[in-house]
């Protein structure tokens, strides 16, 4: 994420909040990067679901 000009959210940058693919990928990078070790498939499909949907496509 460094390289696309956001080293990481804190409390004078928040996360991008857009709806334009860089942002969405920015938030969904950011947001999978703290998902814990899934136990099983089941986990880790919920996983990936949840970050879905923390960063929307516009419709």
């Amino acid at each position: 994420m460094q390289g696309l000009g956001h080293d990481g959210p804190s409390s004078e940058i928040p996360l991008p909040g857009n709806v334009n693919a860089v942002d969405r990928f920015q938030r969904a990078a950011y947001f999978s990067a703290l998902l814990p070790e899934p136990a099983d498939d089941r986990q880790a499909v919920a996983g990936i679901l949840a970050r879905f949907t923390q960063s929307p496509a516009p419709f």
